[in-house]
């Protein structure tokens, strides 16, 4: 494949990253399955598989051209900040590959996007995560995700020391304020953090997502209704009025499957008092 080809993609994904994408190529028709020890082949129906599943696309014949994309997405801002930074995420390949169709191979973590046509732009994304993932194992996994209830010197106190576990193990224990509802804390907010990597990983980690962050800090939805231009999340809150969370689809690149939530600033006062339960030890099973 020739330089300026090649050029053209990148160019293309990153100025058309937020534009629609249908997720079959042109000239190929291909799924991406997996084939894991414990559950056997199947097709991939979320937009992820991990580093330790076996991947393969499937076709009649031909190859499909993998362009691995180096770009670090950035976490869920708050509901009610509702001036979003301009600009959109800087893309790049660092590299690129084919693959001959029902071969199986695998991958490093990382986000890919996959075409057996490069002078289009159709083709299917994909993240590959980290073996444990939906759960997270690494620490500084594990640290990150607290940026939606702690503040940035909590956050940095823990960084900085020769321990993070421990530290990250005082924090719970603060919050909380003894062992036993630390535990149960730590439990429901991981379990969350689970879910929301299981169902809403589209190009970034779940947990990174609108839908995560709501999810994690307000948990399971008392309602969920879903129309034709979305998804709207119901809550009650301690006052017994009711919360609504709307989400629209936002088609990218990488997946029709993402969905951003519509920003308003009444969702300051109902935000900080979900996020002051979890920092008070409050938060309900």
């Amino acid at each position: 494949m020739d330089r300026k080809t090649i050029g053209a993609f990148l160019l293309l994904i990153a100025t058309q990253c937020w534009g629609a994408l249908p997720v079959v190529a042109q000239s190929l028709s291909f799924s991406l399955t997996t084939n894991n020890p414990s559950q056997g082949m199947q097709a991939v129906k979320a937009n992820y598989a991990t580093e330790n599943d076996t991947i393969r696309f499937t076709g009649d014949s031909g190859e499909v051209f993998v362009y691995r994309i180096k770009a670090d997405f950035q976490v869920a801002l708050p509901p009610m900040q509702v001036n979003l930074p301009a600009g959109q995420p800087v893309l790049a390949s660092d590299s690129l590959f084919s693959v001959a169709v029902n071969t199986d191979f695998r991958l490093p973590v990382g986000l890919y996007f996959a075409q057996s046509d490069t002078a289009t732009a159709t083709g299917k994304g994909f993240l590959i995560a980290d073996r444990a993932y939906p759960k997270l194992r690494k620490i500084d996994d594990v640290l990150a995700v607290l940026v939606y209830i702690s503040t940035n010197d909590e956050i940095a106190e823990i960084n900085s020391s020769r321990d993070k576990k421990a530290a990250l193990d005082s924090y719970w224990l603060r919050l909380g304020g003894n062992e036993e509802n630390a535990r149960r804390m730590i439990r429901i907010f991981y379990q969350r953090v689970e879910h929301a990597n299981r169902y809403f990983t589209t190009y970034k980690e779940g947990w990174k997502t609108d839908m995560g962050m709501i999810y994690i800090i307000f948990g399971e939805p008392s309602a969920l209704n879903r129309t034709a231009n979305g998804e709207e999340w119901e809550y009650r809150t301690s006052g017994k009025s009711t919360i609504r969370f709307t989400f629209q689809p936002k088609a990218n690149q990488f997946t029709g499957l993402h969905y951003e939530l519509v920003r308003h600033a009444r969702y300051r006062d109902v935000w900080y008092e979900y996020v002051d339960r979890w920092r008070h030890g409050l938060v309900a099973n």
